[in-house]
């Protein structure tokens, strides 16, 4: 099978779910991953990342952030790279390739490619999810969102709420939850919570510095106990950055993928997941989650919807709905680990492998086409 999959991101950015799943397909597969477009005179950048996956970069003169938001110059945008895609010599016979789309807005899709040959892959509620929301572009979003739930040939959902959603459009919607990284070596997976006497006990957070996203006051809290230090990866934002400065024992790490993530995240004690639970939105699965479980750490994360359907045995994470108990309960997952506790995690995250996921999203296409692979 071949993949062309089509997003508003780009490819150098801290792992989320698209990439996760071009990067698993690419394995056996070829893959075509469509980035968000850069700022400049119209065209398309090819970049060939292995033997089995090409990256295609659109340029184009208004940037990404406006471009989607903006109706008639998004339909617009999208006809000039689909209508140039399809020309490609390494796309050669399209009509046979399964369209994995990640970008909610677009509906032109359906007039360059094949219907039946189109996934809508769903890991966020979109609409509405900005730091500044405005009806118009709510509006919008929503209109053009469900164009693409209900002639899409099949929708893949990530939680039970975008799956509930999207069901009441398209019945043909299937839910694949996220999966854990399978590529973490056995080195990196360290058992780090054996003395309890320790003087600093080292907590890191993965993703998005967003001032809608990640709770800082909650963070603020954490760092007032002293003995907690803090490593902040990802990418950083300078209002979020502003409030946090200062702080002695809080790091900011910057953006680290593959084994540098793995290596730093192998010498922490606890993971969190703090979300700002005023701002998060009613879609956001914690991607994260499965990322700190596959490296075997106590995890606290706030209380949000999309975890509240989720069984965990007792310890294996900690969950709190007030920023005074998230730093409590990160004291209390380094007392509670125990070495049976961080084998628990291990086997949860190997049983829920990325390339599990994949292989349910492959016997799901193949279950739809008439065709034989």
């Amino acid at each position: 099978m071949n993949f062309l999959i089509n997003t508003i991101t780009a490819w150098d950015e801290p792992p989320r779910c698209r990439h996760q799943v071009a990067s698993e397909l690419a394995k056996q597969h070829h893959v075509v991953f469509i980035e968000r477009n850069k700022s400049g005179t119209p065209g398309i950048e090819v970049v060939h990342q292995g033997n089995n996956f090409i990256r295609l970069i659109p340029h184009w003169p208004v940037d990404h952030r406006f471009r989607y938001r903006l109706p008639i110059l998004n339909e617009f945008y999208q006809d000039f790279v689909f209508s140039r895609i399809k020309n490609f010599s390494s796309f050669e016979g399209f009509e046979n390739w399964e369209i994995i789309n990640f970008d909610f807005t677009a509906t032109k899709l359906f007039k360059h490619f094949y219907q039946n040959r189109i996934t809508y892959y769903c890991n966020d509620e979109h609409v509405g999810n900005a730091k500044r929301s405005f009806f118009l572009i709510d509006h919008y979003h929503k209109y053009i969102e469900n164009i693409i739930v209900s002639n899409s040939k099949l929708c893949i959902a990530t939680s039970d709420y975008l799956y509930n959603k999207l069901q009441k459009v398209n019945q043909n919607t299937h839910l694949i939850t996220l999966g854990a990284p399978d590529d973490i070596k056995e080195n990196f997976k360290v058992f780090t919570n054996e003395d309890k006497n320790k003087s600093k006990i080292r907590v890191a957070y993965v993703g998005y510095m967003l001032p809608n996203k990640l709770a800082v006051d909650w963070v603020l809290e954490c760092s007032h106990n002293r003995r907690i230090e803090i490593l902040l990866i990802g990418p950083e934002n300078r209002a979020v950055k502003r409030r946090l400065a200062g702080k002695g024992n809080i790091n900011f790490m910057g953006v680290k993928t593959g084994p540098d993530l793995y290596s730093t995240l192998a010498s922490v004690n606890v993971c969190i997941c703090p979300y700002d639970v005023n701002k998060i939105n009613p879609g956001t699965t914690p991607n994260k989650l499965m990322l700190y479980l596959s490296l075997g750490k106590p995890t606290v994360i706030t209380k949000i919807p999309n975890i509240e359907s989720w069984k965990f045995d007792d310890r294996i994470i900690y969950v709190a709905d007030k920023k005074v108990q998230f730093a409590q309960l990160i004291e209390k997952a380094f007392r509670d680990d125990t070495y049976g506790l961080f084998e628990k995690r291990l086997k949860i995250a190997e049983g829920n492998t990325w390339t599990q996921k994949i292989g349910q999203l492959i016997s799901t296409l193949r279950s739809q086409s008439s065709n034989n692979y």
